[in-house]
């Protein structure tokens, strides 16, 4: 299992994904675009959870990755 780690920005988040181990499999900033995140995502194999930085905004987050199919929240 993937443990996804998101610092929410406004336009761009930073984006940390660890295995079951610890080890980081990918790490970087990715606008907060639908797009940008499946590029960012693709490939990453499952299961995957992630987080969101708490914030008023978290919910943009949230959709966003709710829609990829590969990523669970």
């Amino acid at each position: 299992m993937n443990d996804i780690g998101v610092d929410y920005h406004k336009r761009y988040s930073h984006i940390t994904v660890v295995d079951d181990v610890g080890n980081i499999v990918r790490s970087g900033k990715v606008l907060n675009e639908e797009k940008e995140l499946e590029e960012f995502f693709c490939g990453l194999e499952g299961p995957n959870h992630a987080v969101v930085e708490a914030s008023r905004t978290w919910g943009v987050m949230y959709d966003l990755l709710d829609g990829l199919d590969y990523v669970f929240l």
